[in-house]
């Protein structure tokens, strides 16, 4: 007797990689937990034309038994997985490697697509509509190859690898179609040529998709980000052997539109003193401010926390020259986020990539909760700001924002034997002052410019005020009339209702009698 399979969500499809065995396969619909995830190439000039990328999975490259990478690795949905391996190289094979590709994130984002669904991923890739999804580039930073120091120079989207021989002019692994400005910065801290510009340091994909894989819901991917770290590969830093070997990580994490963030507890409800501000920029986190590492320099490495109650002053150095200043005052360079404005304000994502306001919120409890409840967060109001003045001929950056200044008001609610600490105001303002480069008979030399964040308490004291609660409410209720035809006088004193009552009562008894 032929067997069915049992009652599910199922469609049957045909596999493109077997076809030529004639092999058809009945799948589920949806994604599984392990399930591999399909991914194809999509041409920029023909969006229709898509073809298999990496066998037909999404890769998540892994290390040999030597450590090297191997693009073999494949991610696994709902499976959270970091890797690390090696790259190694001489100086013709990086040369090589840098001007097809190998060592650009186009592969392995904006040339790349995801199915949304399990059958699509495993089915025909024929269909270039929605059943594809692409992969957005969400972040993206560049890191000092031999110091490891992150920065975020550039806001581009299409970085790709770059091969600098020093003599001629720049290569890109782009096709003249493809090609784009390449995202280079100007920044004395880049090593010399020759190198390979703008290489993977790392990549991490965020996949987003709908329905609960605990209890096995009807999962679909709905949305990739990757987050990028670029590096520089220097040709003349090798070993022994005269090799040159790279680093790289690969990471994939999964997030559900059934997920809840886990919530903060900084109060009993009320706010603790010394315990952490929650907040909730686009999941509940720590309220921060900027920090320095060990020579005072800015970073985006060293946060300090704000707490409850306790006002916070916090700086750090900018190391810059004339021509950095000049390119710091208009908006350039890797210091900077907009005209005069320091990208180190950005420590707890207050702001996006142009630097302007997300719906960003502060607990008013300290056990502020729920994030989908707006009951229980406070909105910080957008700060004002103006953009900064380049003076070329003194020197001069006009109107710099140098300070981001938090403003909390609080105040004790609840019982006067137990009152809790509630924030009921919040605000963030800038401050602003004129840089002057004070080294004009030596411009190259650096000269050090502090900016500030401050978090400031103030408590609004308020007077005690007596509460009663209501009578509760009576358990039986009666009609107005009960007692007609007798009359009880409100007016009387106390004594008279129950004079009246008790002759009411003995009139009742004589009746019955």
């Amino acid at each position: 007797m032929e067997s069915k399979p049992a009652s599910c969500d199922c469609v049957v499809a045909s596999n493109d990689v077997m076809l030529t065995y004639l092999l058809q396969v009945i799948v589920d619909r949806y994604y599984d937990s392990g399930d591999s995830i399909g991914a194809v190439f999509s041409s920029i000039e023909a969006d229709s034309a898509l073809v298999a990328a990496f066998a037909g999975s999404l890769p998540l490259p892994t290390n040999t038994q030597l450590g090297e990478c191997s693009e073999y690795g494949l991610a696994q949905f709902a499976t959270a997985t970091t890797t690390k391996c090696i790259r190694v190289f001489d100086a013709e094979s990086l040369s090589r490697a840098c001007q097809i590709g190998i060592l650009g994130i186009s592969r392995f984002t904006t040339k790349l697509r995801v199915g949304s669904s399990f059958t699509t991923s495993h089915g025909s890739m024929s269909d270039a509509g929605s059943n594809w999804v692409n992969v957005a580039v969400d972040h993206m930073s560049w890191q000092n190859f031999t110091t490891g120091e992150l920065s975020r120079p550039f806001q581009g989207k299409d970085c790709e690898s770059i091969y600098d021989s020093g003599t001629e002019p720049l290569t890109s692994a782009l096709s003249s179609e493809e090609s784009t400005t390449p995202c280079l910065i100007a920044d004395a801290r880049r090593p010399p040529a020759p190198a390979c510009r703008n290489t993977i340091a790392s990549i991490k994909y965020t996949i987003h998709h709908n329905g609960d894989v605990q209890n096995k819901g009807k999962q679909q991917i709905v949305a990739v980000n990757a987050t990028i770290v670029l590096t520089d590969i220097p040709a003349a830093v090798t070993d022994e052997d005269g090799l040159v070997v790279v680093q790289q990580e690969y990471s994939v994490q999964f997030r559900s539109d059934a997920d809840v963030p886990p919530s903060m507890k900084s109060g009993n409800p009320g706010y603790i003193f010394g315990r952490p501000i929650p907040v909730i920029p686009h999941r509940i986190g720590y309220l921060g401010v900027l920090g320095a590492i060990a020579d005072e320099a800015c970073t985006d490495h060293k946060i300090n926390m704000v707490t409850f109650g306790v006002n916070v002053h916090s700086g750090c150095l900018l190391k810059l020259n004339r021509s950095e200043l000049r390119d710091f005052c208009v908006g350039n360079g890797p210091h900077a986020a907009g005209k005069g404005l320091p990208r180190y304000f950005n420590t707890s994502h207050i702001f996006n990539a142009a630097f302007e306001m997300t719906d960003y919120r502060v607990g008013i409890f300290g056990n502020a909760a729920d994030p989908r409840d707006n009951s229980q967060w406070l909105k910080l109001p957008r700060p004002t700001r103006n953009d900064a003045d380049w003076q070329e001929r003194s020197g001069s950056c006009k109107n710099a924002i140098t300070s981001m200044n938090y403003r909390f008001i609080w105040t004790y609610v609840g019982a006067q034997g137990n009152p809790q600490a509630k924030i009921i105001g919040a605000r963030i303002s800038f401050g602003t002052s004129d840089i002057n480069y004070h080294h004009s008979t030596v411009p190259s030399t650096s000269q050090s410019i502090s900016i500030t964040a401050t978090a400031t308490f103030v408590k609004k004291d308020s007077d005690f005020v007596d509460y009663s609660p209501p009578s509760p409410p009576v358990a039986i209720s009666v009609p107005h009339d009960v007692w007609y035809p007798f009359k009880i006088d409100s007016h009387s004193d106390r004594r008279t209702p129950f004079l009246s009552l008790s002759w009411i009562f003995a009139a009742s008894l004589v009746v019955a009698n």
